[in-house]
């Protein structure tokens, strides 16, 4: 007897430790789930039951609930343009397909998170799933880094190949693309034209008014410019008072002799500002 009562004790200690190292481990979980951004889930297809880790309906922004309408519980909390993917991948994951996509879904307060969700079926009873696990990873602020990362590649792109002033290409940009132009021409013996334009008077009215109407002047001219040209036209500011129109690939004299003139028309109406009014002439050359 005492020798069974020993052992029983023995069990008994082992069964605390294992406990107690069960706790540890589900609570450091709990934490690098926490700090991570990723919710845990699992579903027993057999009895329809659903865990959720802590950490998932903290993404959610809801407090702990029953869920038993997966996934149309979690479809439910997605933006309206997202819930047919969700839907669809979970209906792919019963097939044996790993469930991976991302969406956005909208919290009670109205905020929105971007999220990621991965999964598998864990166990199948012959071809018939019988559970799948995964977990959702809340990635907002990683894709907000990134759109703003792109935001900001795109800004230094724009700045780089575009005329801070007028909006209208600047030089870099210019080059380029009448390098294209040239070899495009050349393989195919085609032709194209090229307008320049000089304004003349622009120094007086930058000298009497001050680079402040002289640059209120350069903006005018870029929307009279941009607002007068074909959308396959190419026009850029490549110089202070100098400006280029790229005519497409194929164009003749004649369409230029057209487009000249009605560039020449636009910058010849009168500028105003402040009660104060100018004329520009322009020098043109095709």
């Amino acid at each position: 007897v005492r020798h069974a009562d020993g052992i029983l004790k023995h069990q008994y200690k082992t069964l605390k430790r294992t406990e107690a190292t069960l706790r540890e481990n589900a609570t450091l979980l709990t934490s690098s789930e926490r700090f991570a951004h990723f919710g845990s889930w699992e579903v027993n297809y057999a009895t329809g039951e659903v865990v959720w880790s802590d950490e998932l309906y903290r993404i959610v922004g809801r407090e702990r609930f029953a869920v038993d309408d997966w996934p149309q519980a979690l479809s439910k909390m997605a933006r309206p343009d997202d819930r047919e993917l969700i839907e669809q991948q979970f209906e792919q994951l019963k097939d044996g397909k790993l469930l991976d996509y991302t969406c956005r879904i909208v919290r009670p307060d109205g905020e929105e998170r971007v999220v990621e969700v991965r999964g598998e079926i864990t166990r199948f009873t012959g071809v018939i799933p019988r559970r799948a696990s995964g977990y959702i990873h809340d990635i907002t602020e990683r894709s907000r880094m990134e759109d703003a990362l792109a935001a900001s590649q795109a800004e230094l792109k724009h700045q780089a190949l575009y005329d801070q002033l007028t909006g209208l290409a600047n030089r870099h940009l210019f080059l380029d693309r009448l390098r294209h132009a040239v070899a495009l021409a050349n393989r195919e013996e085609s032709s194209f034209c090229l307008l320049f334009l000089d304004l003349d008077g622009f120094k007086e009215i930058n000298d009497t008014f001050g680079h402040g109407t002289g640059d209120a002047v350069l903006e005018e001219i870029g929307r009279r410019l941009s607002k007068v040209s074909r959308q396959t036209d190419l026009v850029a500011r490549i110089g202070g008072d100098e400006f280029t129109v790229m005519m497409a690939t194929g164009s003749r004299r004649e369409g230029a002799e057209l487009l000249a003139q009605k560039f020449v028309d636009s910058i010849n109406v009168p500028y105003g500002w402040n009660g104060q009014q100018a004329r520009l002439g322009v020098s043109l050359g095709i």
